[in-house]
């Protein structure tokens, strides 16, 4: 009877270890990342889904909507906001409509005062880190903003409607769809049940700078070009160069009008190349907002005062140090 109660001791005080290990070893994957109720409550199909309705279910949607839109004027600007308000409309379903409540989670994380300091502060960060890389690039020709940002500064017009719609698109939506893609999502997807933060960290935050990144769409661009100029079919070129933002006077042909397209659009290549870092860098910005905060509203907080200073720079004309540093994400 002895020799069991102290081998019951002995299993207690084993089980005790191997339970403190556990722990010990949670809190070595976490570090100084908090706990978030995000993460935990939501399964991995459901971090999988938003995911790829956030990534594939947006290239498909602009797809569709694009071919359906195609004889609308303004084309560009009402194909990227019906997609926008689509994507957005799928992610309220998903997120209002899942079993553990996920929209009333993220909801109530505006409650926590934190939230605004943690985001306020990340954006503040990102804004001194845009500062250096645009004092670092201002010495190289031909710097200047890149293809995603000058996309959405063409929808900018006289159309009172159409900017406050293009507000909706830039300030809520993007920041919403994104966050939950790539925060919760795939950051979530790649950190695992281990909770690897930092695996999580580079994957997304890489993956968020390449979808701002217009480099392999302008080599494309490129090779077209080069084959209209050869068959000689100038009407190609100047629908090209108008979808590229490329403005071209006279004869597309023109040796002058040919060196300036090739000028411009090594120039649009390399700005490309150069924002890229920035956009990745504010990728590992969100994520460390999100995660050492332990709510995902904190890096949609970042996000959204990032893109509304960036919205309202738009209707500035002068190209101010403050304009300068702020890109839209």
């Amino acid at each position: 009877m002895e020799e069991y109660k102290v081998s019951q001791m002995n299993m207690n005080k084993l089980n005790k270890t191997h339970d403190q290990n556990n722990h010990d070893d949670d809190n070595k994957n976490n570090g100084v990342f908090k706990s978030n109720q995000l993460v935990e409550t939501t399964s991995f199909a459901f971090k999988l889904i938003l995911f790829l309705v956030g990534f594939l279910g947006l290239q498909a949607v602009a797809f569709i909507v694009s071919i359906m839109l195609q004889k609308v004027n303004d084309y560009s600007y009402w194909v990227n906001l019906v997609t926008y308000i689509i994507i957005f409309a799928i992610f309220a379903v998903l997120i209002f409509t899942n079993k553990n409540k996920a929209g009333l989670t993220f909801l109530k994380e505006f409650k926590d005062y934190k939230v605004y300091l943690y985001g306020l502060a990340s954006f503040a960060i990102m804004f001194l880190i845009n500062f250096i890389f645009n004092l670092a690039y201002s010495k190289i020709p031909g710097y200047g903003e890149n293809l995603n940002q000058n996309g959405v500064e063409s929808f900018v017009s006289n159309n009172v409607l159409k900017n406050f719609l293009l507000f909706f698109e830039i300030v809520i939506f993007a920041p919403f769809i994104e966050e939950f893609t790539y925060r919760l999502g795939l950051c979530g997807i790649c950190s695992g049940k281990k909770r690897n933060y930092i695996i999580g960290i580079i994957v997304s935050s890489l993956v968020f700078g390449l979808i701002h990144f217009n480099a392999f769409t302008l080599y494309v661009s490129k090779v077209s070009i080069d084959a209209a100029i050869k068959i000689e079919n100038a009407e190609a070129i100047s629908s090209l160069c108008s979808s590229l933002g490329i403005t071209i006077s006279g004869n597309p042909l023109d040796s002058q009008n040919i060196d300036l397209i090739t000028s411009k659009l090594n120039t649009l290549i390399m700005n490309e190349w150069l924002n890229l870092p920035i956009y990745i860098i504010s990728g590992v910005i969100l994520n460390l907002s999100y995660l050492l905060s332990g709510k995902l509203a904190s890096s949609f907080t970042t996000h959204f005062t990032n893109n509304l200073f960036s919205y309202i720079t738009m209707f500035i004309p002068s190209q101010s140090v403050v304009a300068n540093c702020l890109i839209l994400i």
